[in-house]
C-alpha cells in the first residue's frame, strides 16, 4: 500500500486478489527494489522520499504490466533472488524506467 498499488477491474480492494496474484505483487516488489539498487549502485537509499516513491510506482506498474517482467520477477524470486542481478533484456527494461528518474553520478 506504500507503494499506492491499486487493484486493477473488477477487484475493489485487496481482499479480491488470488493467492497467486498477491504472491506475484510480492515478488514484483523485491525484483523492482533490486533492479534500482544494482542500477544506482545503492544510492537509492539516499534518495528523497517522494523520488523513490516514484520510481518504484513507476517500475512496478512496468513489471506487473509486461509479461517478460513479470516471469522475469518471479524466476529471480524463485532461484533465490541471486545477487547481483543477470543483466539481461528483462533487466534492461526495467533499467530504461529507472534511470527516467535516476542520472547516474
Amino acid at each position: 500500500m506504500a507503494l499506492r498499488l491499486v487493484p486493477a477491474p473488477p477487484c475493489r480492494d485487496l481482499h479480491d486478489y488470488s493467492t497467486e496474484e498477491a504472491q506475484l505483487f510480492l515478488d514484483a516488489v523485491d525484483y523492482a527494489r533490486a533492479v534500482v539498487s544494482q542500477v544506482t549502485g545503492g544510492e537509492d537509499a539516499q534518495a528523497p522520499p517522494e523520488v523513490l516513491t516514484d520510481l518504484l510506482n513507476e517500475l512496478m506498474a512496468e513489471i506487473l504490466s509486461d509479461e517478460e517482467l513479470r516471469s522475469a520477477a518471479q524466476r529471480w524470486v524463485r532461484k533465490g533472488s541471486p545477487r547481483p542481478l543477470r543483466e539481461n533484456s528483462s533487466f534492461a527494461k526495467a533499467r530504461v524506467v529507472v534511470l527516467r528518474y535516476w542520472q547516474p553520478a
